[in-house]
């Protein structure tokens, strides 16, 4: 088979904690492009430095599998100068996957997602921001059990069997753990009983038609019988079905795509919509971020 002449380079981080996608991940989309593409390459951004020979490559087509680098590596996504990818290749006129750079500001601040994700009309679970290390009883209104995430992190960052709560001492308890080991606030929301599911959308930009792959993705049970998609269910991704387990039972598709598309003319500002749809009687979609 004739090879497509393009250049793709997959950028991702070799830097534990700031890539989006595992290395297992990164070899197999290596390998899968290598087969339809002429030139496939992979470049581990630590510096920017790094960043910059991107552009001095200009691939076709950068695959992107993190958000930012940082100038001080220790200081990681609390770094107020980083530099976000997206920004820089849209600066310098280099096609990439994915969102830009406004939606994944969004990401990296789930309590302003949030807010965005109400404006356009959709529900989402009732929230507060704890900044505090010493959270008071009055501050927190909302009904238990409650779910806490750190506020400005992904990939199942800080998320464990812990993040569950029934009460307010497990709560402040949750909180002080996550400002302790991340110095970061946390997200407290009312917890979402339902199905999970994760939508993949990509854009045909000949005709501005979107095809959408729902799948729902079943953690295994925790020690409390809980299935939570923690950070290292999601670091173990590449090792299915160890991991987790990917149900593409589609009795529910025609209703999720119809709700992504309702999102998608609201707003382009995401690409991937986590949908909890609760199953009663009647089927209410909430919006998780």
């Amino acid at each position: 088979m004739k090879k497509i002449q393009k250049h793709i380079e997959i950028v991702c981080s070799g830097i534990p904690g700031m890539s989006s996608i595992s290395s297992q991940s990164r070899r197999d989309l290596f390998n899968l492009l290598s087969a339809h593409y002429s030139t496939v390459g992979i470049s581990l951004i630590n510096t920017i430095e790094d960043l910059e020979n991107i552009v001095k490559m200009r691939p076709d087509l950068v695959f992107v599998g993190m958000k930012y680098v940082s100038p001080d590596p220790k200081l990681k996504h609390n770094d107020p100068t980083k530099v976000w990818i997206t920004q820089f290749l849209d600066s310098h006129n280099i096609q990439y996957t994915g969102s830009g750079h406004s939606a994944h500001k969004l990401e990296s601040q789930k309590h302003l997602a949030k807010g965005e994700v109400l404006k356009a009309g959709f529900n989402t679970s009732a929230y507060c921001v704890s900044e505090s290390t010493e959270p008071n009883i009055k501050e927190i209104t909302l009904n238990y059990p409650v779910f806490i995430k750190p506020t400005n992190m992904g990939g199942g960052a800080g998320i464990d069997s812990f993040s569950f709560a029934n009460d307010f001492k497990s709560l402040k308890t949750k909180i002080q753990s996550l400002r302790a080991k991340y110095g970061v606030s946390s997200l407290v929301e009312e917890y979402l009983p339902g199905r999970e599911f994760s939508v993949a959308i990509l854009k045909n930009e000949m005709n501005n038609d979107y095809m959408l792959m729902p799948l729902e993705l079943i953690a295994p049970p925790d020690i409390n019988n809980r299935r939570i998609l923690s950070a290292q269910i999601k670091k173990d991704y590449g090792n299915f079905p160890k991991a987790c387990k990917i149900n593409m039972d589609m009795s529910y598709e025609s209703m999720i795509l119809s709700i992504v598309r309702l999102g998608l003319r609201r707003s382009e500002t995401a690409d991937e919509d986590d949908l909890e749809p609760s199953l009663g009687v009647h089927f209410s979609p909430v919006v998780a971020i």
